[in-house]
Order: structure tokens, then C-alpha cells, then sequence
């Protein structure tokens, strides 16, 4: 498999996506995503990642004075991931059951004593 080709860059990346997935597949804050999502971002860390080492190694700024274009797809890409994040914390939120209300269920729980038998002391056998 040479990078040199078309068909070897494609499989070098399908490896580095399925490794990444495999990875965020043992994230227990993403376990019950579904595996379609899992593929968006992985996707979208592998292109985070390949951005970010362009502009580690080339620089924010080129040697023209040009912004490197790479800036702004990380920045756009940041942005995809944090969108991302956002809907699945949404998602784990609206699972969770809302808290039981401890204060209703004791006031329920009191309300269905009968009144006559909180009057009454229990008979002593004396």
C-alpha cells in the first residue's frame, strides 16, 4: 500500500478512522452512540488532527503573509465537534428520568394515614 496513490491514501484514512472509532467506541461517555455518529467523529478528530499538524508545522501565518487556509477549517471543525458534544450530552440528559420528588411522596404517604388512627394511642395491656 503506497500513500502515493489514490487508493493507498484511501485506505491509509479508512485505517485511521477505524482505529479512531475503535478508540471512541471504549469512551464510556459515548458508549449508546450510535455507530453512523461514531463515524462522523471520528471523521471529524482525523481531520481536527491532520489541520492541526499542518498549522504546528507550516504556522498560523505563511512565509507570504497569507493565513494558512488550515486555520479556518480547524476552526470550522472545532466548532463540528463541539455541536457534536453538545447533542449528545442533550441526548443523555433527556434519558435520564427526572429526580424523584421525595417531598410529594411524603406528603402522599402522610396523606393516605387515616386521620382516626393517627388520634388514637395504641391500648397498653396494663
Amino acid at each position: 500500500m503506497s500513500v502515493l496513490t489514490r487508493e493507498g491514501r484511501k485506505r491509509l484514512r479508512d485505517h485511521q478512522r477505524d482505529r479512531m472509532k475503535r478508540e471512541l467506541r471504549k469512551d464510556p461517555e459515548l458508549g449508546g452512540v450510535p455507530a453512523h455518529q461514531l463515524d462522523t467523529l471520528s471523521e471529524l478528530k482525523l481531520v481536527g488532527r491532520t489541520r492541526y499538524g499542518d498549522i504546528k508545522k507550516r504556522g498560523a501565518v505563511l512565509a507570504d503573509g497569507a493565513i494558512n487556509p488550515s486555520v479556518e477549517v480547524h476552526r470550522k471543525n472545532a466548532h463540528e465537534q463541539l455541536c457534536f458534544f453538545s447533542a449528545i450530552a442533550d441526548l443523555k440528559r433527556a434519558q435520564i428520568p427526572e429526580p424523584t420528588d421525595i417531598v410529594a411522596l411524603m406528603e402522599g404517604a402522610a396523606e393516605s394515614v387515616e386521620p382516626e388512627q393517627a388520634a388514637d394511642p395504641p391500648a397498653s395491656d396494663n
